[in-house]
């Protein structure tokens, strides 16, 4: 109404001489209103995930090619191409298993949370997260034609939700009534001492000067730079609406191992026996089995590059894993899980390494939380 107004005003005055108008305050009102949401959908498309499934998927998986793994964009796998897929790792397209064991959980897909064993030749779909060690998988279809895919762009899933009002709508209705109001007012209270002049004057200035856009305005550079402030210090939204929920955030809740650590940065001391070349190998390939930071480590630790096949692994929630290699009974976790009780160092991780019955060694890490997590839950 503002521009409207502003613009039929401004064309009346050009057109009876009566003055220059007004077309450069509506100018500057368009730019600002559009300048806000153009700064806004930047922003968005700066900070943007994939708002759908393949959200879920790993960004890279390894292909064996020639005999050796090379990591590769997910969209870049195509068929026919063999790839390596770990214990938790979601699979992100249609394969048929032709190495190793795979236990599937589809609860992703189907909500089902019972695993389903798969046999060499079987086929396993994209969702499905592997809960067995690592596995070989011949791709049959590629990400943009899985099963999911197809289950995903059903049209059942396009309707769109109703937008979810904001504290800027409500503010705007009555923020604009009260505009209103007032301009009317002022404009018929001229209009009776006879003043047509000071009528429209004092109508427009209204509309324009006090136009609801500047919420507008506000919303959309203030939610902008939030975002873009939040972004530099490695915070990420996946959108504005999640600043209005924020505000009534009353607890923070951090996950552990992984969330505010840097297995990278942590130092390992081992004690125990010395281990052979044999067991070194036994044991990395045990390791390499998970995904979990203090696996990780310990491969990183015992720097073994060649790998045997494991046995009926399995891995313990929270407390560690285990598997046949070699004919030798591995066990890597807690000490409760292994059997037994140590005396665990403040801010150090203790893992006990198991063989066949006896404890071999004992792997000590002292992980290094973030120095800018660790500044900013001491402020």
């Amino acid at each position: 109404m503002a521009l409207v107004i502003t613009f039929t005003r401004s064309l009346s005055e050009l057109y009876y001489g009566l003055g220059d108008g007004y077309l450069d305050s509506m100018a500057g009102i368009d730019f600002f209103m559009l300048i806000g949401r153009w700064l806004q959908s930047r922003t968005y498309q700066t900070l943007s995930f994939n708002r759908d499934y393949k959200s879920f998927f790993p960004i890279a998986l390894n292909v064996i090619k020639d005999n050796k793994v090379i990591p590769t964009e997910i969209f870049r796998i195509q068929r026919n191409d063999i790839i390596q897929v770990h214990h938790n790792e979601i699979i992100p397209m249609d394969a048929i298993l032709s190495k190793g064991s795979a236990k599937i959980d589809y609860s992703f897909v189907s909500g089902e949370n019972e695993p389903i064993s798969i046999q060499i030749g079987e086929m396993i779909y994209a969702g499905g997260k592997q809960l067995g060690g690592i596995a070989e998988l011949l791709v049959i279809k590629e990400v943009s034609q899985s099963y999911l895919t197809n289950l995903w762009n059903n049209p059942i899933f396009s309707k769109k939700e109703t937008p979810k009002s904001t504290i800027y709508d409500a503010i705007g209705k009555y923020f604009t009534y009260v505009v209103l109001a007032i301009g009317f007012a002022a404009g018929l209270y001229w209009y009776l001492q006879g003043q047509n002049t000071l009528m429209w004057n004092a109508l427009t200035t209204v509309l324009i000067v006090a136009c609801p856009c500047a919420l507008l305005l506000s919303h959309n550079f203030t939610n902008g730079n939030i975002l873009r402030i939040f972004a530099k210090n490695k915070f990420y939204l996946r959108s504005a609406d999640v600043l209005e929920k924020m505000t009534r955030i009353n607890h923070l809740v951090f996950d552990k191992t992984g969330t505010i650590t840097q297995a990278n940065a942590s130092r390992v001391s081992y004690a125990g026996n010395v281990i052979n070349d044999s067991m070194n190998v036994a044991i990395s390939s045990l390791a390499k089995q998970s995904s979990h930071p203090s696996s990780t480590l310990i491969v990183s630790y015992l720097n073994c590059d060649e790998s045997i096949e494991v046995v009926d692994f399995k891995e313990t929630t929270g407390m560690g894993i285990e598997g046949w290699v070699d004919e030798h009974h591995i066990k890597i976790g807690s000490s409760n899980f292994v059997g037994g009780s140590f005396n665990a160092e403040v801010n150090k991780t203790k893992v006990v390494v198991y063989i066949d019955g006896e404890i071999l060694a004992i792997l000590s890490f002292q992980i290094s939380i973030d120095w800018e997590y660790q500044n900013y839950c001491q402020n």
